[in-house]
């Protein structure tokens, strides 16, 4: 199927419609919930409003000079974020696996995630030492379109391969 042919379908054609006209609409969309850190109410009224009170604080460091990075809004997530690719595809680049693994760290501090996996992820490194290759051992991607401002897709894969 083409993306002309896909355009046309009555289905998307209805939901890119219901979508549109939620999208900064007040009062279109209302979602609320309790946020647990930090305690307390979010709520939206519109999708692009959702986009306006995203939040997700966060506390990582920049992996080639140690420096503690913060924030809590989409765009700081965003531009740190996209650092983090760069940085990390990089390191892939150059075949270097100490690199990698720090800016790696530094993603899974980014998503408050890194105290459960670092271990596991050292007794992994330090079992495979030097024979181990880099063959995307990791690989992140960030997704950030101008044209859809809710679009960020980050994912994190983690690939051990031995030398043939």
């Amino acid at each position: 199927m083409d993306k002309t042919t896909y355009l046309k379908n009555q289905q998307v054609q209805s939901f890119t419609n219901w979508l549109e006209y939620r999208m900064n609409q007040p009062n279109s969309f209302l979602h609320s919930y309790e946020m647990l850190k930090p305690k307390k109410a979010w709520e939206c009224h519109s999708i692009y409003n959702a986009f306006e009170e995203y939040e997700w604080k966060f506390d990582s460091f920049e992996p080639q000079t140690g420096e503690k990075i913060s924030g809590k809004t989409f765009l700081e997530s965003s531009i740190f974020l996209e650092q983090l690719s760069n940085g990390l595809n990089e390191s892939i680049d150059q075949r270097n696996e100490e690199l990698c693994k720090t800016y790696c760290f530094a993603i899974l501090k980014w998503g408050g995630v890194l105290n459960k996996n670092k271990d596991r992820i050292e007794r992994i490194s330090s079992e495979y030492g030097h024979s181990l290759t880099l063959n995307s051992y990791w690989h992140f991607n960030i997704f950030f379109s101008e044209e859809n401002n809710l679009g960020c897709h980050w994912r994190l894969y983690y690939l051990f391969e031995r030398p043939s």
